[in-house]
């Protein structure tokens, strides 16, 4: 690892200047920190891990891998409602990690941090005999009375999505099928999608105040609507016409009809996919695209007791054989 004066030396160069804002963090003198909640609210926590050689490629570019991770721990709490506050970072290193690539992982860090109004509160580094690792815990705060979780939707009642969705799996595999330098030249915005997620950090707010059951879809739209349905004992009836698919996924999966089925459970999309009363459904379409954010209706909830997500294609129930990426 060619890094400078070690572990602090690198700690007190890249990342404790990440921590300046955040006066519980105590500059990463100490093994502790705290941080504050307004009153009135609660801590949310969300934890979230990237390994190389499963959840990103070891070539991909440290300053999006950085965004990447900060950004899918965010969308988790935005799905719950939540504002986010700052974070926790942990990483573990080959030996032969490279100082310019930390310069630039923490500048992705940085540029993010300004984007979305946090901190960097803590966390470790260490080396590693296997392939690198990298681990942030989220934190934000909440109305303890106002968190939205996946238990609460019912039947009868609209489930939109945010965004398009299927674009971050296709374009992942374009790149397994023809390296990052051709996809990026074929479908860019689709490479994009899979290299830096847009966590919609702006709905927490919204979700707070109407949604009754609310995900971010990161596994894929089925297997994340599936959690909905096992939490709330309900039934959900998804409409494939009316989902939300970008020009340049639709070019693809017309190129090959394979990528279909990426739309549904290809996962990694970082959209937010959530419940609320029809009563309700005109005014949070409203506010969502006030924030310059695209909301679709694409099914409802139905009875109560099957625990099962239908996609309904043509008047016909779709056979779908994988619903969701599979850590395990």
């Amino acid at each position: 690892m060619v890094l400078i004066e070690g572990e602090f030396g690198l700690i007190n160069k890249y990342f404790a200047p990440l921590s300046k804002s955040a006066p519980g963090a105590a500059n990463l003198t100490d093994d502790v920190a705290f941080f504050e909640v307004s009153a009135g609210k609660v801590p949310v926590v969300s934890l979230d891990t990237l390994v190389g050689g499963v959840h990103f490629f070891f070539e991909d570019p440290p300053r999006t891998l950085a965004k990447k991770l900060v950004r899918v721990s965010l969308s988790d709490l935005a799905a719950s409602g939540a504002k986010p506050l700052g974070y926790f970072l942990s990483l573990s290193m080959p030996s032969d990690t490279d100082e310019s690539w930390v310069a630039e992982f923490s500048k992705g860090l940085s540029e993010d941090q300004k984007e979305f109004g946090i901190s960097l509160f803590g966390g470790d580094t260490t080396g590693t005999s296997g392939p690198l690792s990298l681990s942030l815990t989220a934190v934000g705060e909440a109305v303890s009375d106002r968190i939205v979780r996946r238990s609460g939707a019912e039947p009868g009642q609209s489930v939109f999505v945010t965004g398009t969705i299927g674009d971050s799996a296709i374009g992942l595999t374009l790149i397994k099928k023809m390296g990052v330098r051709e996809a990026k030249l074929r479908s860019p915005d689709l490479v994009q999608r899979y290299l830096v997620p847009n966590p919609r950090v702006k709905l927490a707010p919204i979700l707070r105040n109407y949604a009754t059951a609310s995900i971010d879809i990161s596994d894929g739209l089925i297997g994340d609507l599936a959690h909905i349905c096992k939490a709330s004992g309900v039934s959900i009836s998804v409409d494939y016409s009316a989902l939300p698919i970008s020009n340049p996924a639709k070019r693809e999966i017309v190129a090959n009809s394979t990528n279909k089925r990426l739309v549904l459970a290809g996962g990694d999309d970082y959209e937010i996919v959530f419940c609320c009363s029809p009563e309700d459904s005109s005014v949070v379409k409203s506010k969502v695209e006030e924030q310059g954010i695209v909301l679709t209706e694409i099914g409802r909830v139905t009875n109560r007791g099957d625990h099962y997500v239908s996609v309904i294609e043509g008047g016909s129930i779709m056979e779908i054989e994988d619903t969701s990426w599979r850590h395990f």
